[in-house]
C-alpha cells in the first residue's frame, strides 16, 4: 500500500478543514471525517449514520489512554505509529562506572585509609560492574514489556474501532517483540494472557511454538506460571502443528540423503568399471596409438545413471 500523502500530516498538526473531535482524557485531536472513516466502519457508522455522534461530531473515548489515542490517529494519517517510550530522566540513564569510582569505593571501604586493601577496592569495582550489567538487562526486560503492553493497547483499540490495517501493524510488532525476546518470553506470555488480546493467541503460540523449548517455558522456577487456558489450548495446538511440519521436513531430508546415496553408489560402480575396462585397453580402437584417455560424464536423463565412459585423448572416440 502506497504511503499517505504528506499533506495529511500537516492538515492534523493544524488542525485545518477538520469535520470531527477525538476527546480522551480531556484532551482534543481534531479529525477529518474523509480520512478516518474509510479506515474503520465503526467511525464511519458513528460518524456518518443514527447515532447521536453524527450531529455532535464529537468520538468521547472512554476505554483508552490519550497516548493510544494519539498512536490511533498517527496510524489514520502516517500508516503508522510512534514506538517510542517516554523520555527518561538523566537520573535513569545507564550508569557509567570509573576507576575514580572505584577508587572511592576502596577508600570507603577502608574507611578513608589509603593504605587499605587494593584487592578490596577491585573486588568493589567487579561488583559494581556487575551490578551495572544486571540493571542494564531488567531495564531492557522492562522496556521490552512496557513497548509490548503499548502495541497490545493498539491492537486493542484498533479491534475495537474495526481499523484492520492498524490491527495487522500492531499484530506484526507484537510478534517481532515476542521473536526478539526469548529470554522473556514466559513475563511476555503472562503479560498477554487475557481475554482483552484474544485475537492474538494464535501469533503468540505460533511464537512459543517455534522459538522455544515448550518443557522450559512451562517450568519457570522464579514464578508460578499461569496462563489462559485458552492460550494454553492455543500453543498446544500450534506445537502439534509444528511438531507435523518438522517431521515432514525431515521425511524430506532423509529422502534427498538416500538419494544422494544412491546417486554415489552409482558413480563408484561406474567409475569402478571405466578403471576395469581402462585395464584391458592399451590401444585405441580407432586411431591404434597408446590409450591416453580420460573418462566423460554423459548427461543422461537419470541423475542415478551417471553414464560415465572412456575417450581417446588423441582422437576423442568413445571406449563404451
Amino acid at each position: 500500500m502506497a504511503p499517505p500523502p504528506d499533506f495529511l500530516s500537516s492538515i492534523l498538526a493544524s488542525g485545518q478543514f477538520s469535520d470531527f473531535t477525538m476527546v480522551c482524557e480531556g484532551q482534543e485531536v481534531r479529525l477529518h471525517q474523509a480520512v478516518v472513516c474509510p479506515q474503520s466502519v465503526v467511525l464511519n457508522a458513528a460518524l456518518c449514520g443514527s447515532f447521536g455522534e453524527a450531529t455532535t461530531k464529537v468520538i468521547a473515548v472512554k476505554d483508552f489512554n490519550f497516548a493510544t489515542v494519539k498512536r490511533l490517529v498517527s496510524f489514520f494519517y502516517t500508516g503508522d505509529y510512534d514506538e517510542k517510550l517516554p523520555t527518561e530522566s538523566a537520573h535513569d540513564e545507564d550508569t557509567v562506572v570509573t576507576d575514580a569510582d572505584a577508587d572511592a569505593d576502596a577508600d570507603n571501604d577502608n574507611g578513608g585509609n589509603e593504605s587499605g586493601d587494593q584487592i578490596d577496592g577491585v573486588s568493589t569495582f567487579h561488583d559494581r560492574i556487575l551490578g551495572v550489567q544486571k540493571a542494564r538487562e531488567e531495564k531492557t526486560k522492562a522496556d521490552a514489556i512496557q513497548v509490548l503492553l503499548f502495541h497490545l493497547e493498539v491492537n486493542a483499540i484498533a479491534d475495537y474501532y474495526n481499523v484492520p490495517g492498524l490491527r495487522d501493524l500492531a499484530e506484526s510488532k507484537v510478534k517481532e517483540i515476542l521473536l526478539g525476546n526469548n529470554t522473556t518470553l514466559p513475563r511476555l506470555l503472562q503479560e498477554v494472557s487475557s481475554g482483552a488480546h484474544a485475537n492474538l493467541y494464535a501469533i503468540i503460540a505460533e511464537v512459543a511454538a517455534d522459538t522455544y523449548d515448550i518443557a522450559d517455558l512451562f517450568s519457570q522456577d522464579d514464578a508460578p506460571f499461569q496462563l489462559d487456558p485458552a492460550l494454553y489450548s492455543k500453543i498446544i495446538v500450534a506445537c502439534g502443528l509444528r511438531m507435523a511440519l518438522l517431521k515432514n521436513e525431515l521425511k524430506d531430508v532423509q529422502g534427498s540423503y538416500k538419494t544422494a546415496q544412491d546417486l554415489i553408489a552409482a558413480n563408484n560402480i561406474a567409475v569402478k568399471t571405466c578403471h576395469a575396462k581402462l585395464a584391458m585397453t592399451p590401444k585405441c580402437r580407432h586411431c591404434d596409438e597408446k590409450f591416453n584417455c580420460y573418462i566423460e560424464n554423459e548427461v543422461v536423463a537419470s541423475n542415478l545413471d551417471p553414464g560415465f565412459m572412456l575417450r581417446c585423448r588423441s582422437c576423442r572416440t568413445r571406449h563404451p
